[in-house]
């Protein structure tokens, strides 16, 4: 059975923080670009392998075949996902 990491309190607010700062610019219409520029310096590495972008970041990845701006998207409700599961993996 694959243990369940659980994330510390630091983690869990960073991850808080990060979620909140897509919605938010999400909803004032910011460019994906500049989401991303932000996102990449938090340390985001992003990865296209076979028409798939993966985005990885605080221990949370998520993917997307629709571009970029879909796997930051696909990265926030993964964030929202694990913060509801009490931060385990």
């Amino acid at each position: 059975m694959k243990r369940l990491r659980t994330l510390n309190p630091n983690q869990a607010e960073r991850l808080r923080s990060l979620a909140a700062y897509i919605d938010h610019a999400h909803a004032a219409c910011t460019g994906y670009e500049l989401i991303w520029a932000e996102l990449r310096s938090r340390g985001a590495q992003m990865q296209f392998t076979g028409g798939t972008y993966w985005i990885a970041l605080e221990g949370v990845r998520a993917s997307a075949t629709a571009g970029m701006e879909r796997a930051i998207g696909a990265w926030a409700r993964a964030a929202h996902r694990r913060l509801a599961n009490g931060g385990r993996a």
